[in-house]
């Protein structure tokens, strides 16, 4: 894998940061104060990178930005600012960040780094967990004990699983590779993961790549229709609405089915129903696990990624995001690239459960909007109008 030096900074800054994020998941005995080493030195180098592309003016190579496309950045760089002052919370401005060091990257090599560093990192994990040098806790849902192989919480472990394997599909079917190998894996890692760790979700989550791998090989024309372009492109929009909506029923009550999809889902719509009493709704963020104490002494979260934005980062970011979303969907579409907006219609129905939707650790796609999808474009399709 050939990397270009003006892209050295970025993926220095990239590793390291996975790392020292990554770690943070795991019950690696290893400071804090090094992880924060790790992740000082991966934005050290993204500072460089960016720096760089403004002084050689990279940032007017490939991918132009209209006017409108740079007052909506900098519009997202204002909101992830004040969000980060409101909420405590830096990783929608670091996200921000790494998204513009992206800016004209080969996405495939984005992929490769991911895939690379992540399972070297779980596979350490995992394998010092079973050699006993990482405790590990004691978790159990019901009378079913919850392994976590050297993570904090089962979920970590297996939506980072999760991710893996949707970055390799990607590549797999970039690259016409046979899915067969592939559908095998999922299948066994689908029942892995429920079996040890009983990640109902994040098990179904893969075991829905083996339908998903069948139609990026073989029903072209089924992800190069109008439809379900439409639906990739409105998809994190219709899940926002259909995350309100769940949590309207569920906090009117009086219905067996939302009790049961609670059970189902660990009580999360619980655990969000106190966050909205507690909180309430935010437009600019504010900050939730530093004041729960002040509410509530028992075990506390929100899981869904919608309702993370809608009660922590903010309404008004949100709507960016959205924007966002759409935008850099559309963009794929019309490179031709119909693999990615399918891969991330998975992601986007992931994150009605899990919040990894904005961890750059998990989500590699994340830095789609301005990277090189790896698609030349027509004379007559200008990408970013």
């Amino acid at each position: 894998m050939n990397i270009k030096t003006k892209d050295i900074g970025f993926f220095i800054g990239y590793v390291f940061f996975l790392i020292g994020q990554l770690l943070g998941h795991t019950m690696i005995p290893i400071p804090s104060q090094a992880r924060y080493v790790l992740i000082s030195i991966g934005i050290f180098f993204l500072f460089v990178q960016l720096i760089f592309a403004a002084i050689k003016g990279t940032y007017e190579d490939s991918i132009s930005l209209s006017k409108k496309n740079i007052i909506f950045l900098l519009l997202f760089f204002v909101l992830s600012v004040i969000s980060t002052v409101r909420s405590n919370e830096p990783i929608i401005l670091l996200d921000f960040l790494f998204i513009l060091g992206a800016k004209d990257i080969e996405f495939d090599k984005i992929l490769k780094i991911f895939i690379i560093t992540a399972s070297a990192l779980l596979i350490f994990t995992v394998i010092s967990n079973m050699l006993g040098f990482i405790q590990t806790p004691y978790i159990q849902r019901g009378n079913t004990v919850r392994h976590t192989f050297g993570y904090r919480f089962p979920t970590d472990f297996v939506q980072l699983i999760v991710y893996i394997l949707l970055a390799d599909l990607v590549l797999c079917i970039e690259k016409n590779s046979n899915i067969l190998f592939r559908i095998i894996i999922y299948i066994f890692f689908g029942f892995f993961t429920l079996i040890y760790s009983d990640a109902r979700l994040g098990s179904g989550t893969i075991f829905l790549l083996v339908p998903a791998s069948m139609v990026l090989k073989y029903g072209k024309r089924i992800i190069s229709s109008r439809f379900i372009h439409m639906l990739e492109k409105y998809i994190f929009l219709l899940c926002t609405v259909l995350s309100i909506f769940i949590m309207n029923k569920f906090i009117s009550g009086g219905s067996s089915f939302m009790a049961t999809l609670d059970k189902f889902t660990s009580y999360r719509l619980t655990n969000t129903d106190m966050g909205i009493k507690f909180f309430g709704y935010t437009i600019w963020g504010q900050q939730i696990y530093d004041n729960i104490d002040q509410f509530f002494k028992g075990w506390f979260y929100i899981d869904s990624s919608y309702y993370v934005f809608l009660l922590e980062y903010g309404i008004g970011l949100l709507i960016l995001v959205e924007i966002g979303y759409i935008w850099s969907m559309n963009r794929s579409i019309r490179l031709r690239n119909y693999i990615v907006p399918f891969i991330c219609m998975f992601i986007a129905l992931d994150s009605l459960i899990d919040q990894q939707f904005y961890l750059l650790e998990y989500n590699v796609f994340l830095l789609i909007p301005l990277a090189n999808l790896g698609f030349k474009f027509n004379k007559d399709s200008k990408e970013l109008a």
